[in-house]
């Protein structure tokens, strides 16, 4: 699937196989996948940039390397969902539930948080300068070497 983009027919069809990995590097961008449950989903290195995901179910989703930048994540329920080194740069988060999900060395240049659930999340060397954080939750939020340049509504 590397490279070649899908239409939503083709992701539903997929999804119904039960093959949680077959998404792993498919370009998946611009795609509409609210209607879609992708919890647990293998997406790890796909190309999801400005996808439309906004309050979808992406419970314990794998995300490793994968490109989200613009994408719309309004809403969405990433709990316990793996993002390491994933590129979410200009995302909009807006209320998104992260609680304990990994997102280490990810990249959240401008990324939208505000009212975001961030409990537990891992944010260890993550970049989130410039990121608007205003209203989120981050109680055991780890932060070791993220940097926050410039992020707002972080005290």
């Amino acid at each position: 699937m590397a490279g070649k983009p899908l239409t939503l027919e083709q992701v539903a069809a997929l999804i119904k196989t039960k093959d949680i990995g077959v998404f792993a590097g498919a370009d998946l961008s611009a795609i509409d996948l609210r209607v879609l449950d992708l919890a647990h989903a293998n997406l790890s290195s796909a190309n999801l940039r400005g996808v439309d995901l906004s309050g979808a179910t992406l419970v314990m989703a794998n995300f490793v390397g994968a490109t989200l930048a613009e994408a719309d994540l309004t809403g969405a329920n990433l709990i316990d969902a793996t993002m390491w080194l994933a590129d979410l740069t200009g995302a909009k988060l807006a209320s998104a539930n992260l609680t304990g999900t990994y997102l280490v060395g990810a990249k959240l240049v401008g990324a939208d948080l505000r009212g975001a659930t961030l409990l537990d999340a891992y944010l260890w060397k993550a970049d989130l300068r410039g990121a608007n954080l205003e209203g989120a939750s981050l109680s055991g939020a780890q932060l070791n070497g993220a940097n926050l340049q410039g992020a707002i509504g972080i005290s």
